[in-house]
């Protein structure tokens, strides 16, 4: 109130003044001051102590397998000794988990790469090659101006983001149109090398067939090694699946993501993702799966110009685009193939055989992106 504040200045008036020229009641504010500071001072001391501790906590819990003496650098640790290298191992277990975090892994296209991020779900049978195709294209970070140009559903927003619709340019359409690949019910799917050929419309590419490894396993465990620890280079495998380990399945496409070289592993994203999560496969395993025989592979040159033999209709959008549970519920209403289909024997009548193997992407300005 004014008149506390006034009889406060009077007796600031009279009281007595020190040799410094300052009256007890200056000193005694100033000392508060002080001491205000000084505890700000201490806080702001505090509180930086604690963050700093808390991100050395977070980073040495996370970069534990980094360490030596740590123990997932102990190979004798039962949930890594359990591993058996000769067999599959799913990544959603403890011992995939950990193998994944393992210091000699070779994962940087599953983290920094950005595969974990972009890995996508093919939407029917024929479409594992599309969806390893986009998966792959997302990670490459291409230019803005190569991407394609999608709406989002509920917003006028462009989104520049590969599907597996959305990957058929004019360049991929003269190579084997939308409709040839998703037709006959099921769909004829890609060859290895109709995929290499269909990420060369984007992005550098090269292929090799299983036969084609100089050196077999040995071979493609060194493609694994060199690929696997080039940043913007990404593997993408083409395997029989009941020849890779899983319980049943025809041909198939799939990212390839890491390796352990301890091991002898690699981890195939597969695409499927609604019926199996990414799964460790010995090399040796892969190359086996690899190096087999698809009974419709390469397709002549001019197979889809005239187009006297085989009726192509435009493929009507699934009712479950851009619905999660719709498209799970269209999925199980599907009925089991057929094991003629499986073998793919219901392809093209004048399609020849070829062989499975391994097909690369690289992102521009990388390393020669040479198998």
């Amino acid at each position: 109130p004014p008149a506390r504040m006034s009889e406060y200045n009077d007796m600031e008036k009279n009281a007595s003044v020190d040799d410094d020229g300052r009256t007890p009641h200056e000193k005694e504010r100033q000392q508060w001051q002080v001491a205000d500071r000084n505890l700000k001072f201490a806080l702001v001391v505090l509180s930086s102590l604690c963050v700093l501790m808390g991100m050395f906590l977070l980073a040495s819990t996370r970069f534990e397998h980094t360490k030596e003496g740590s123990a997932a650098r102990d190979p004798s640790i039962p949930i890594l000794a359990s591993i058996d290298p000769s067999q599959p191992l799913f990544l959603n277990t403890s011992e995939g988990a950990a193998l994944l975090r393992r210091h000699e892994t070779l994962a940087h296209p599953y983290f920094e790469g950005g595969l974990s991020t972009h890995h996508q779900a093919q939407w029917s049978y024929a479409s594992c090659g599309p969806a390893s195709i986009a998966t792959v294209l997302n990670a490459l970070s291409l230019p803005w101006s190569l991407r394609p140009h999608t709406a989002l559903q509920y917003t006028s927003r462009e989104k520049r983001y590969f599907r597996q619709d959305n990957i058929f340019n004019e360049c991929v359409t003269n190579i084997l149109p939308q409709e040839a690949l998703y037709s006959n019910g099921w769909g004829f799917g890609l060859t290895l090398r109709t995929l290499s050929r269909y990420i060369s419309c984007y992005a550098s590419s090269d292929f090799k067939h299983a036969d084609e490894i100089s050196g077999g396993v040995e071979g493609l465990r060194a493609i694994l090694v060199r690929e696997m620890a080039t940043k913007g280079h990404y593997l993408i495998a083409n395997f029989l699946r009941r020849e890779t380990g899983y319980p049943r399945g025809g041909g198939h496409h799939s990212p390839l993501a890491a390796y352990n070289p301890q091991k002898d592993m690699v981890l195939i994203l597969d695409v499927s993702k609604y019926l199996y999560p990414p799964m460790w496969v010995p090399v040796k395993t892969l190359y086996e799966g690899m190096d087999t025989t698809d009974s419709c592979g390469d397709m002549p040159e001019d197979a889809y110009k005239g187009r006297d033999s085989l009726e192509l209709e435009p493929r009507e959008p699934s009712r479950a685009f851009g619905d999660s549970e719709e498209m799970i519920k269209e999925l199980l209403e599907i009925e089991p193939m057929s094991e003629e289909l499986l073998l793919n024997e219901w392809f093209h009548p004048d399609c020849k055989n070829a062989q499975r193997g391994i097909a690369l992407a690289c992102a521009p300005g990388s390393e020669p992106c040479v198998l």
